[in-house]
């Protein structure tokens, strides 16, 4: 009976031992992906910083305020070399450290047929998160803190208008899905699908960095994050991303041509009609995906574990005190 005693306490001791072991490492992991993920942040508001005073120092700080075509095409070229840029050149150490093999790719959905309905519940998710960012911005006027507008200096006629959906919706749904549901979500998979999707919408919302954009970009990014990885690719993700940065393109040549009312009219036709439609499809599009679950991951970290592994590098830590 001793012995028997004495080898089921060896083993149980070892078990621990063992899991104690995979903790530790996984901590350690997750906390690199981490500091990787903060380095492409701060990656991010350096290259933004250089090109705003090279665009002053060259004297084109004017000619970007009032220039719609050359605005719109240095925007291009920015959000290149200020968000792509910095999560590519880490991305493989994000990937080193994260082991993933689940990571994104711009392939073809798990079925077809999904992609339709994700699409429309995506872009009804974001029309929503508009909504909810209106009233969170009317609350903070209550108590005297008033958020600005954002304003870009869109060019004039036909080919600005499709210049204008380049920039805004093409280059920039392309680009910041591949870094945030790319780069980022697609690393954190092996910690779970909830778990990296949640995470990716924190990250996205910190680099849009003020406070019109954050909270829309945190609610707009979990369901972007979810129809992407619920549909297998994300294309679901960049056209979502796409029609609703388009929709905004739209509304803003819309109202250049008519009186503000008939626009605010037809703004809050159109939204809350895709809000509904969007209700109609996501309901419908978690039906006829429950045999496509959300990836529960591997790991055997707690989820306070895994938020203070993440969150606890000196780039992270540093990213968030900057944005906040």
């Amino acid at each position: 009976m001793n012995n028997f005693n004495g080898s089921f306490n060896n083993g149980w001791h070892y078990d621990a031992w063992l899991d104690f072991t995979r903790k530790q490492k996984e901590k350690a992991d997750l906390k690199k992906v981490g500091f990787y993920t903060g380095t492409a942040i701060l990656l991010n508001i350096l290259v933004q910083n250089v090109i705003t005073i090279m665009l002053s120092a060259f004297g084109l700080a004017d000619k970007y305020l009032n220039d719609g075509v050359f605005a719109a095409g240095f925007d291009i070229l920015f959000t290149v070399a200020a968000l792509f840029v910095p999560f590519a050149l880490v991305g493989k150490k994000m990937k080193a450290h994260s082991g993933a093999e689940r990571v994104f790719y711009l392939g073809a959905p798990y079925r077809g047929s999904d992609m339709p309905v994700a699409v429309i519940a995506g872009v009804g998710c974001c029309m929503g998160a508009n909504i909810v960012t209106n009233y969170i911005s009317a609350i903070f006027n209550n108590f005297g803190y008033e958020a600005s507008n954002l304003e870009f200096n869109l060019p004039d006629g036909i080919g600005g208008f499709l210049l204008s959906l380049v920039r805004m919706a093409v280059v920039a749904g392309i680009v910041e899905e591949i870094a945030m549901r790319g780069y980022v979500l697609g690393n954190l998979r092996r910690y779970g699908d909830g778990f990296a999707i949640a995470m990716s919408s924190v990250v996205f919302a910190v680099i849009h960095g003020n406070f019109t954009q954050m909270p829309f970009a945190l609610i707009s990014a979990f369901g972007l994050g979810y129809f992407s990885v619920k549909t297998g690719t994300m294309w679901t993700g960049v056209i979502i991303h796409m029609i609703n940065n388009a929709v905004s393109v739209i509304f803003y040549y819309i109202s250049e041509q008519s009186g503000e009312n008939d626009n605010l009219l037809l703004q809050a036709l159109v939204i809350y009609g895709l809000i509904f439609a969007g209700i109609v499809c996501a309901a419908r599009f978690v039906s006829r995906t429950k045999d496509i679950p959300l990836y529960s991951g591997e790991s055997i970290l707690t989820t306070g574990e895994k938020l203070k592994a993440y969150f606890s590098s000196v780039p992270m830590i540093i990213s968030l005190v900057y944005f906040l």
